[in-house]
Parts: C-alpha cells; structure tokens; sequence
C-alpha cells in the first residue's frame, strides 16, 4: 500500500486523533504544572511586619505562606532591639504565596565609629563629615578665637570628644565655634609649670585656646603624660595684654630641671593628678 493511499484509510485519521489527544493532554500537563510551580492566581495582601520581633517571624511569615530574609540591621531610637523597622515589599502589596519578604531590623546597640578630626574644620564641613559618620549636630556654642566659625571643640553630653574617641552612631554633639577675636582685654596668664591638661584647662576658663604645642625630652608615653610647661608665647608679662580669644603656644618638658624657678614660685597649677 502506497503512502498516499495510506492518508486517506481510517487508521492514518486514527493515528493522528490519538496524536492530537496525546498533544492537548501533554500541554494541559505543563501548563498545569507550570501553574502550580508559579502559584498562578494565588495571591494574598502584604501583611506589614514593622514591629514583629526576629523571634515571632518564623511562626508569623509560615502562617501567612511567606518567607523572610535578614538584609540588614541598623540603630534606631525609640524602635525595639530585634524588631522589623522596614520590609520589602511593602505591606498591602498583592504578592504571591511562598514570596521572600527582605527585612531589615534594629540593632541591639548601635555601631561604634572612631570620631573624626574636627579641629579647625569649617562648620559646613564638619556637618558633613558628621552627616556620613551617623552623627547630628544637637546645636552650636560660640567661643572668641582667630578662626572665625571654625571647630574648636566638640561636646557629647557635656564632654569634650578627642578624635579616635569610640562612639555610638546616632548620637548628638554640640560644636564649639570661633566666633572671633574680642574687643576684650586680658592678662597674659602664667602658664608655666603646668601640665597640658591643667594649662588648656585653664586658658579655657578664660576664654583663651590652646594653640600648637610641643613636647621636649620625653622619650616615652609616661615622659609626656608627666612634662610641664617651661615656656610660652605669648609670655607672661605684668604690661601685656592679650584679646580674648588668641590662642597660647606652649612648649613642655620632662626634665623638671628646665623649668623656670622664678615663676614656678609664683604660679599656682591646676591640680589635674599629673
């Protein structure tokens, strides 16, 4: 029998209905799997997670057929330590069953960063090296000195913060601008015999800074931590007058040895341990 005659028996037009069958129910098969694989149709609302604790996810995303992923934790105030403060998606997104819900919790303690170096910055920029540090400027104290608007100190709670100080991201400082040299005239203040904290402590209460400074033989940490002041500049002198504001230049010793016995006799140090 001939191909062509073939086409036109009954068992050609069966082959091909039974060919067709076996097409629509495969296709039907992978449509339907496809559909359960993607969760075709089945979707439920967001719920919103903010608040939830890490410890109450588990039970709550398996309740709603959702699964949640960790991304990030940061420090926020006033949010509870472990709980969701943001999510992604949205709550009242319409999502699929089995969707991965990226959350991002609070801190139990917020991040330690080393405090930058201030010094003599300019009130626009330290605000922006605090800004990428995670640090907010609570307000601004103005202090007479040469640098008008520059940094002279920076305050967290009343303390002054020296650069490579820890602290935590998120808290407040108050900077401590020049606002200038005054009109006022001082004293230049005796100096000698002073440790650096007691002679900076002291040009402070006078509305004086602290200018360059150097140390002379100390040849380790505890030379430094005990060398006092054998000389400044501007000097001491019963005529001189200094503006509020000016800064001292102070140069300090180990070597006690050093240090002039005239005005060592007359000049009271702060009493600051050292």
């Amino acid at each position: 029998m001939s191909f062509i005659k073939f086409i036109f028996t009954k068992y050609f037009f069966i082959n091909i209905a039974i060919y067709l069958v076996l097409i629509v129910i495969a296709l039907w098969c992978v449509f339907y799997g496809l559909g359960k694989y993607t969760l075709h149709n089945q979707t439920i609302t967001m719920p919103n997670l903010t608040g939830y604790h890490t410890s109450e996810l588990d039970n709550f995303t398996s309740d709603n057929s959702l699964e949640y992923i960790i991304i990030d934790s940061v420090f926020e105030i006033g949010a509870s330590k472990g709980s969701v403060i943001d999510q992604n998606p949205k709550p009242g997104v319409q999502v699929k069953l089995g969707r991965k819900v990226y959350v991002t919790i609070n801190a139990n303690a917020p991040k330690k960063i080393q405090f930058p170096d201030l010094q003599d910055v300019t009130l626009r920029q330290a605000s922006a090296v605090l800004e990428t540090f995670g640090i907010k400027v609570d307000s601004l104290k103005y202090r007479p000195d040469q640098c008008v608007k520059c940094v002279l100190e920076v305050l967290m709670d009343t303390t002054s913060i020296k650069p490579g100080t820890m602290v935590p991201m998120g808290n407040s400082v108050v900077l401590v601008l020049g606002s200038g040299l005054s009109n006022e005239y001082i004293d230049v203040p005796v100096l000698i015999n002073f440790s650096l904290t007691a002679a900076e402590k002291k040009l402070k209460e006078m509305g004086l800074n602290l200018g360059a400074f150097n140390f002379e033989d100390c040849e380790s940490a505890e030379d430094t931590a005990k060398a006092k002041v054998f000389r400044q500049f501007p000097p001491h002198d019963a005529d001189e007058m200094i503006q509020l504001g000016q800064s001292i230049l102070l140069f300090l010793t180990a070597d006690s040895t050093r240090i002039p016995e005239i005005i060592v006799s007359t000049a009271v140090p702060i009493n600051d341990g050292n």
